[in-house]
């Protein structure tokens, strides 16, 4: 990792006096100014002027789209602390146009890098894979990845976040490689989280799955419709109606068929039971609930298994 001085003279060596690096206060900033100088220079807009070495960086600022919705164009005197109303602006003003999806979504290599150039050095990036794809699970990976940063200050800070990809929540040509497609959504989450990023999901968050309704039934019919449900099955409904605050037994015996116990659930309908539940966990840009649970299944009971005969 560079130190001050070595950041400065580099400075230097792109064309600032040193008199105007020395004036450039706190190694985040430093850091900051470099790498904006060296973009410029790899673009071919940085000019050599020996006679006046002061170069106005405003007129050269990336410039993007008039149809997008992130402003790069916008300049702070001084960077405004990461958990301010302002940060989550100046963060976004970081990245340049190829690295925003649509304008607006970061990738994960524009979050890497704005993050090393904000917060310090990634010291190590590492996978834990928590499911992988197999028949129970629809052929569903769920990754957790985590970061950990050397900061400018000397420190060390992690960032951990979890994804799941399957070929209902993504592209098919993605979910085709579904662990590592969800190790890059899980490493967006988890950058996301660590420049406080809170009004945007990443760009391979972004991506829908193009499957409709007719192509989800013919896909289900190629499972196994005799099997009862399974264990992993059962955990994986317990867990989505935890975070979803749903009356399990309400919502397994909401149909036109009531089972006396979880176990009776035939394999193919808890599995539908389960992408029908899943559906109440989406949120929009805002991380509004997409789908609200309706009033009479809200109400998750944590002791349900044991007080199924209750209902």
């Amino acid at each position: 990792m560079l130190t001050v001085g070595e950041i400065r003279s580099k400075l230097v060596s792109l064309g600032l006096s040193q008199e105007e690096a020395n004036n450039i206060k706190g190694k985040t900033t430093l850091m900051e100014k470099l790498s904006e100088m060296e973009l410029k220079e790899a673009s071919g807009l940085l000019e050599e002027n020996s006679k006046n070495p002061i170069i106005d960086f405003s007129a050269v600022e990336p410039e993007i789209e008039s149809d997008t919705n992130v402003d790069t164009n916008v300049s702070y005197d001084d960077p405004p602390l990461p958990n301010s109303p302002e940060g989550h602006d100046y963060v976004m003003t970081k990245f340049v146009e190829d690295e925003l999806n649509q304008g607006k979504y970061p990738t994960v290599d524009g979050l890497r890098r704005v993050a090393e150039l904000l917060l310090g050095e990634i010291v190590e990036s590492t996978v834990h894979t928590l499911q992988v794809p197999n028949k129970e699970n629809y052929c569903r990976a769920t990754v957790q990845h985590t970061v950990i940063f050397e900061t400018y200050e000397g420190k060390r800070k992690v960032f951990s976040d979890v994804s799941d990809v399957f070929r209902y929540n993504t592209p098919a040509e993605f979910a085709n490689h579904a662990t590592a497609t969800a190790s890059s959504k899980a490493e967006g989450r988890a950058l996301r989280k660590a420049l406080r990023l809170r009004k945007i999901i990443s760009a391979e968050e972004a991506m829908k799955s193009e499957v409709d309704a007719s192509e989800v039934q013919s896909l289900l019919q190629d499972w196994d419709s005799d099997a009862i449900a399974s264990d992993s099955q059962i955990i994986a409904l317990d867990r989505i109606c935890s975070r979803a605050n749903i009356d399990v037994l309400k919502y397994i015996n909401s149909g036109a068929q009531e089972y006396d116990s979880e176990k009776e659930v035939p394999f193919a309908v808890m599995r539908q039971m389960i992408s029908n539940a899943h559906k109440y966990l989406e949120e929009n840009d805002n991380h509004e609930k997409v789908n609200p649970v309706p009033n009479r299944f809200e109400g998750y009971k944590s002791d349900w298994r044991q007080n199924y005969e209750e209902v």
